[in-house]
């Protein structure tokens, strides 16, 4: 019994190796428009457990002459289960903004429904096994780029709806040019919702070390480019 819980635990170590490191914290340069302009920093971080838990955290703040004019302090954490087979399976998400409530997602699998919290209202939404948070999303598409299929069906839950989304796997690695860091090998994953309102790509890099470089968010709120300064 006790070899079959090590051989176990080993597994999991293994797979998560091949799709992210078990702990990380990561610095991003943030920017925003079409003219790309840099508006601040966002740190992020996350925990793979080798008992099947993550907790993940991404914290933007605005940097420079934006936060002259406006301060933005913005914080988003998921945390949930993960495994080898079939990824992040959220429990827990909740944004966290100054001046507005939090808006928060309680993800009953055994129920079969996720409860959202948005302006101190709540309601529930019908799950199926494929929805992932704002945040447990970029590491599920990190999942499914070593796991596969290359292209499928995916869904993001937001504080108003579920999202239906497809997503894809570009079959072809690339180098990613990136401001003090060089040439880095990497892999794009591209997820965008059937109704086209909300877009996430990551190009991911899994050698010598496995990281998302690039996070680019194209929502209702805007456009968002991620660029790994550290």
């Amino acid at each position: 019994m006790m070899l079959k819980k090590i051989l176990v635990v080993v597994g999991m170590l293994v797979a998560a190796s091949a799709f992210a490191a078990e702990s990380q914290r990561l610095v991003y340069r943030v920017l925003s428009g079409e003219r790309g302009l840099q508006i601040g920093q966002a740190d992020l971080a996350w925990t793979l457990g080798d008992d099947g838990r993550y907790a993940m955290t991404l914290q933007l703040q605005t940097t420079g002459l934006v936060a002259l004019v406006a301060q933005v302090n913005e914080k988003r954490m998921s945390n949930g289960t993960w495994d080898a087979k079939t990824g992040f399976h959220p429990l827990h998400y909740e944004r966290q903004r100054q001046g507005k409530p939090p808006e928060l997602l309680d993800f009953d699998w055994n129920a079969r429904v996720v409860r959202t919290t948005r302006k101190g209202q709540t309601k529930e939404l019908p799950l199926t096994d494929q929805e992932q948070d704002y945040l447990s999303l970029m590491h599920q598409l990190g999942f499914l780029r070593q796991k596969g299929p290359p292209e499928g069906k995916i869904a993001v839950v937001t504080g108003r709806r579920i999202k239906q989304a497809s997503y894809r796997v570009e079959p072809q690695p690339e180098r990613l040019k990136v401001d003090g860091l060089g040439e880095i090998p990497v892999q794009r994953i591209t997820a965008r919702t059937d109704s086209g309102d909300f877009a996430m790509t990551v190009w991911w890099q899994s050698e010598p070390v496995s990281r998302p470089v690039r996070l680019l968010i194209e929502s209702e709120d805007g456009v968002f480019d991620h660029w790994l300064q550290s």
